[in-house]
């Protein structure tokens, strides 16, 4: 995943995963527990991590001055 964001900070992984990660087909389990793998894996090998969050970011398009003149 080309635009995935990761950050450490006071003991707490943030990670923001690539727009197309939203889309992904697996069903919601498969996914929840890859993350809970994941976080698992975080937590073993980094001693002073304590929380991993997954965060899913919806912002809003803006519409272009194209689109509008279309309507």
């Amino acid at each position: 995943l080309e635009k995935t964001e990761i950050s450490i900070e006071d003991g707490v992984v943030d990670i923001q995963l690539d727009e197309m990660a939203k889309f992904d087909q697996q069903s919601y389990m498969d996914i929840t527990f890859a993350r809970f793998r994941i976080a698992k894996d975080i937590w073993e090998n980094i001693e002073e991590v304590t929380k991993v969050n997954f965060v899913d970011a919806f912002e809003k398009r803006e519409e272009s001055d194209d689109e509008e003149d279309e309507e």
